[in-house]
């Protein structure tokens, strides 16, 4: 497809949705259309819209096809966890699976159904949260894939490392050899905004702040045990207080087992 037929094609769509996307969100859209196949990479911190930016990409693809005379596009969506899984098919409103489940993975075997021989059946392959695929699971995956279908990778690199060996997704990135766009842009707005900032600034090496006009962030430092113990007793009744909250719904995170302020 020529980039002019992907971006009308998406423009239409845009207008009939009464949509307007940011520069990189738009880029994605056209620039991972422009062949059936191909690997490329969606990355992007929390809240800015990578979920999203899917949605209008696979939608392009369908319109592209459909044009040409192509069948639609058989999709699938994987994740390398099952509450990832799970998190992805909500947003998405697509079925999605863990890349086990959708491997076939043989606890007698050791080994998995579907792999070079027996690749995945489907056009469209998304993966979520990639940044947790550690170097093996990441090959059984990639191994699985036929030849000419066009893969999306998703993820934070910001994110931690995944538990297993290797970093794929910052390898993929760095490697300079697929198409990688970045979403940098925080569009996610309401209850989570200030959580969001408030990561965005650990990241950028900046110290966190009371986010008074999101109301969800609050930062309450204190120089001492019994002051530390104190404001989190009264924050907790705060909260009970004056938000529709139940007590199982509270967490407290201590960085330590022991001490005054720790989790015993």
């Amino acid at each position: 497809f020529t980039r002019k037929e992907v971006e009308d094609v998406l423009d239409d769509i845009l207008e009939r949705d009464n949509i307007v996307l940011e520069e990189m969100q738009r880029e994605a859209c056209i620039s991972f259309n422009m062949g059936l196949g191909g690997f490329c990479l969606l990355i992007g911190s929390a809240g800015t819209g990578k979920t999203f930016t899917l949605k209008y990409i696979l939608e392009v693809a369908r319109v592209l096809r459909q044009k040409h005379l192509i069948r639609a596009p058989k999709i699938q969506i994987y994740a390398p966890t099952g509450k990832a899984s799970k998190v992805a098919s909500k947003a998405t409103q697509m079925n999605c699976s863990t890349i086990h489940k959708g491997l076939g993975y043989n606890p007698a075997t050791m080994g998995f159904e579907h792999n070079e021989e027996n690749p995945f059946d489907s056009d469209v392959i998304i993966c979520d949260e990639s940044s947790m695929l550690d170097v093996r699971l990441a090959s059984s995956f990639f191994k699985a894939i036929k030849n000419g279908s066009k893969v999306i990778l998703m993820g934070d690199i910001k994110q931690l490392a995944s538990v297993g060996p290797g970093n794929v997704l910052k390898d993929i990135m760095n490697s300079d050899s697929v198409k990688v766009i970045e979403l940098k842009v925080v569009k996610r707005q309401g209850l989570d905004s200030g959580i969001i900032e408030n990561a965005n600034n650990i990241i950028n090496g900046k110290p966190i702040v009371t986010c008074e006009h999101t109301k969800d962030a609050y930062f309450l430092p204190r120089e001492s045990n019994s002051s530390c113990q104190k404001t989190l007793i009264q924050s907790i009744y705060n909260i009970l207080n004056n938000r529709k909250i139940e007590f199982s719904e509270i967490q407290v995170l201590s960085p330590q087992r022991s001490g005054a302020l720790g989790v015993y």
